[in-house]
């Protein structure tokens, strides 16, 4: 599959930016006051997705904290005008739990 820049991408080989896509496209988001998707693997591409969502600004509140996200995205995202958090160390008492233990 071939990703055309003017086109929005809808699918990725990371789990957690497919859902960020699917919320992006959603028409569920526009009944949303406050979307929590810390503590993920949520990378630009992902956050790029939400930030062209036509209905992400009307969130009171989006955190994306803890996930793999660079500081020319973050100062994007907090230019939408909305609560924006995005703490980027791991809370103190944040576990690993690996699936295959």
């Amino acid at each position: 599959m071939t990703n055309n820049q003017n086109q929005p991408r809808e699918f990725d080989d990371n789990g957690y930016n497919n859902l960020a896509f699917a919320i992006a496209n959603s028409p569920m988001i526009e009944n949303l006051v406050e979307l929590d998707l810390s503590v993920g693997d949520i990378n630009d591409i992902g956050v790029e997705a939400l930030f062209n969502s036509p209905v992400i600004c009307q969130l009171d509140t989006l955190d994306i904290s803890y996930n793999c996200i660079n500081y020319e995205m973050i100062n994007k995202m907090n230019q939408l005008g909305i609560n924006f958090i995005c703490k980027s160390d791991k809370p103190s008492d944040y576990r690993y739990y690996p699936a295959n233990e």
